[in-house]
């Protein structure tokens, strides 16, 4: 039953709300009797939460992060601030008695219900579908600004349109149409953001506590630059206590890949997983310009270079890290944030 609701949210909303005047019919509620729909809600944003932060994110805290402020900030906190200013908006200017000369209000638990169903939309646009479009989104082409701003937008807007919808449903609540003028506020700064060229998933993803740099971007002059983003932690003694740091260099000396790194001359075991990435995606050619942020310590650098072949080619190859890093040959080292 829950699910099924989801599922008409994002395909035909109109009949949650037949279902909103059935339960008040049957049960003598508007609002649900039971907190299956909230516990779904929050496992799906675990799940994301904790996919953004092994993805995109090098330690326990950052991950549990990104895991707080979906569910515990974007959901809880902020939910149920708009949902405490819509169910003031609508008892104190949207009310009104009905035929039967009821002068009855809306409930807060009704509010928030109305807060859920809007946002498990907005909730698959922006941290599913910005998941899976992650090197897209963060481009510096016009075309990656004006298609994340439009996704934020609609995301925005469908929020509104829910609630709107929510709160129509309520036959003693007339002209809830005002919950639709902050969707078209939304709009004209998504314009405005467009024309600015400033990316709202961008800004989206800092504010979840997600690291942006990487993707896939186009510089100056028409140069395709790919990104090297999700680069392998760096270790940071000073961060541990002795023994756990000794334990933990034990472990790595005698993994496979770092004995494969040694003998096959590479800086890091990461290695191996890009040349696994490259074997199945074809992600490096001829003539391209490769730019590791993070490089430190060269392993993604060091094939990058054997795969673009620079030397036979016109491929550029730069690393950029705020550690300094052992110069390669043919490779070009930036030091900077």
């Amino acid at each position: 039953y829950t699910f099924s609701q989801m599922v008409y949210l994002c395909i035909a909303p109109r009949k949650v709300c037949q279902l909103t005047i059935y339960r008040h019919q049957t049960k003598g509620r508007w609002s649900r009797d039971d907190p299956a729909f909230v516990v779904i809600q929050v496992l799906f944003l675990a799940v994301s939460g904790i996919a953004y932060g092994v993805c995109f994110s090098h330690t326990f805290l950052q991950v549990l992060r990104v895991f707080l402020i979906g569910i515990v900030v974007h959901f809880l906190l902020l939910g149920s601030l708009v949902a405490a200013v819509c169910n003031f908006v609508a008892n104190r200017h949207l009310r009104v008695r009905t035929f039967q000369g009821l002068d009855q209000g809306v409930p807060f638990l009704y509010s928030f219900d109305v807060h859920c169903n809007a946002f498990f939309p907005t909730f698959l646009l922006l941290y599913v579908v910005q998941y899976f479009l992650f090197p897209l989104l963060l481009s510096d082409r016009v075309v990656s600004c004006i298609f994340g701003n439009a996704l934020c937008s609609v995301a925005f807007m469908y929020y509104c349109y829910i609630t709107c919808l929510g709160y129509s449903t309520l036959p003693f609540i007339r002209n809830a149409q005002v919950f639709l003028y902050p969707a078209i506020v939304g709009l004209v700064i998504a314009v405005v953001f467009t024309f600015m060229r400033t990316n709202l998933s961008v800004k989206f993803f800092h504010i979840l506590g997600v690291s942006c740099s990487g993707g896939l971007i186009e510089a100056a002059g028409g140069i395709q630059f790919i990104m090297l983003f999700l680069s392998p932690p760096h270790f940071n003694n000073n961060r541990f206590g002795g023994s756990l740091a000794k334990r933990w260099l034990d472990v790595r000396m005698h993994d496979m890949y770092v004995r494969r790194a040694q003998r096959d001359m590479y800086r890091s075991r990461a290695a191996y997983k890009l040349l696994q990435l490259d074997d199945r995606f074809s992600i490096f050619r001829k003539n391209q310009r490769v730019v590791d942020l993070g490089c430190y310590s060269g392993g993604w650098s060091q094939v990058a270079l054997k795969r673009t072949r620079v030397g036979e080619s016109d491929s550029v190859v730069i690393g950029v890290d705020k550690v300094r890093m052992d110069a390669l040959q043919l490779h070009t080292f930036v030091q900077g944030d």
